[in-house]
């Protein structure tokens, strides 16, 4: 059975460009999740770390998550991306 998880990383609205954060076990891509709506997926690099280019955030009420699958397309582990913004 197939066994992973993902981080996230605290992002900066208006001064960050990339979603950064650790992945483990069988995780072969990364989606990001806003506000219900699936964006497309990255595959990720064999290091454990991930970079996710984001662009058009502007609130911090924005629901975000960081949303990790195995090879079959199933997923194994989200977490909720934290957000702040720049003063």
């Amino acid at each position: 059975m197939p066994i992973g998880t993902i981080t996230a990383d605290q992002f900066t609205i208006g001064q960050s460009s990339y979603v950064t954060g650790d992945y483990t076990g069988d995780t072969t891509k990364i989606m990001i999740e806003i506000n219900g709506e699936k964006k497309q997926s990255i595959t990720v690099p064999a290091d454990g770390n991930y970079k996710y280019y984001i662009r058009g955030l502007q609130a911090a009420d924005e629901k975000i998550f960081m949303v990790a699958y195995d090879l079959s397309g199933k997923e194994l582990d989200r977490v909720e991306l934290p957000l702040s913004v720049t003063k």
